[in-house]
Formats: C-alpha cells, sequence, structure tokens
C-alpha cells in the first residue's frame, strides 16, 4: 500500500522523466534534420557527450531513469521508511520542546491523528521515561 507521501515523490520524478523524454524528443528530431541536412557530419565518427548537447541529454536521461527505477525499488520494498522514522523523531523532539499537534502536522507531514497522538505520548503531562 502506497502513501500519499510515496505517491508525491513518484508523481514529481515521473513529471521529471516525462519532462526529459520531450526534451530528447526535440534535440532528435533537430539533430535528425542536421544529419539530413548536412550529411557529411552523419559520417564524422561517433559523437561524445562533450561533443554534443543530444548525446550528453541522451546521456542524462539514462541516469535519470536508472534513479526512478531505483526510487520505484525502495518504494516497492519500503526502504522510505527511514525517512518517517526520522519524521516521527524530530516530532518528539518538537513536542518535548512544547510544539502541539497542530506545529507537527505542518512542520513534519504528520496527519492529525499522527500529530495528536505523538503530542499526547510525549508532551508535557505525559511520562518523560517512556
Amino acid at each position: 500500500m502506497m502513501g500519499w507521501e510515496h505517491a508525491g515523490l513518484l508523481a514529481v520524478a515521473w513529471a521529471t522523466a516525462t519532462l526529459c523524454l520531450a526534451t530528447l524528443a526535440g534535440w532528435l528530431a533537430g539533430g535528425w534534420r542536421r544529419r539530413r541536412l548536412i550529411p557529411a557530419l552523419a559520417l564524422d565518427a561517433a559523437p561524445t557527450a562533450a561533443d554534443d548537447p543530444q548525446v550528453a541529454l541522451e546521456q542524462r536521461l539514462r541516469e535519470l531513469e536508472t534513479a526512478l527505477e531505483q526510487l520505484r525499488g525502495r518504494l516497492e520494498r519500503g526502504g522510505l521508511a527511514d525517512h518517517r522514522e526520522q519524521l516521527y523523531a524530530q516530532a518528539i523532539r518538537m513536542v518535548h520542546r512544547g510544539a502541539v499537534a497542530a506545529e507537527l502536522v505542518t512542520l513534519c507531514g504528520l496527519s492529525r491523528s499522527e500529530a495528536e497522538l505523538i503530542a499526547t505520548m510525549h508532551g508535557a503531562s505525559s511520562s518523560r521515561d517512556c
């Protein structure tokens, strides 16, 4: 089951990959026109990323696709749980310094019920020995 915060991360990664694909399509179309108009350029040695922005863009696109796949894998394996644990630890520290549930919702991205539970369990009226 995917939480909303994970869906947002995946949506941003997906939008980035889509933007790169659209940019790549434009570069490829422009490169095709150049090779068609000047056939001698197509016979040169294979361009490198330093020589041709199109090659650099293709390379960057492959890197982004790899990163996106890694994020999907982490998301499916629950590898982002560490981030969630860090948010809870931060929220507990904030409550110990006097923060209220509304601040936890705003600053830590917790749901209202999560924030209220943490505030109740770790607030000034609860035992600090837990």
